[in-house]
């Protein structure tokens, strides 16, 4: 994959899918693809903003809603071939490596799970 899509901070190189994270040796780990979120919605905002401007234009329904079918193949494309990563929710540390096989043994990001262990201490409550 190319450096400049993959997600950005600290990463691990390992051959199989971690029990818990490298860094901070919190069970709490989660799957997505390896590609930077920062970039897919700029291709996504170019993509509308040009739908805008076609239908400015009165251009016809398909010419207009073209740029939005490309971005939908290209994510396609991106979600088939992008490596899937391991992160953990406490320290966003990055797992690289294992097999797609491996890491369907965890979830996807939830954001419950996410504010349950970073605003514990803003409600008085512990991590589970």
């Amino acid at each position: 994959m190319i450096s400049f899509l993959q997600l950005p901070g600290p990463w691990t190189q390992t051959s199989q899918a971690p029990d818990c994270c490298a860094s901070c040796t919190a069970p709490d780990l989660y799957r997505q693809p390896d590609f930077r979120r920062s970039f897919g919605l700029a291709i996504i905002t170019i993509a509308s903003l040009l739908t805008c401007v076609l239908f400015y234009y009165g251009c016809n329904w398909f010419l207009v809603w073209s740029p939005m079918l490309a971005v939908v193949l290209l994510d396609r494309v991106f979600a088939v071939f992008s490596p899937t990563v391991i992160l953990c929710y406490q320290c966003g540390h990055v797992h690289r490596g294992p097999a797609k096989v491996d890491t369907e043994k965890y979830p996807v990001f939830d954001l419950e799970v996410y504010d349950r262990l970073h605003y514990a201490e803003r409600t008085g409550t512990t991590p589970q």
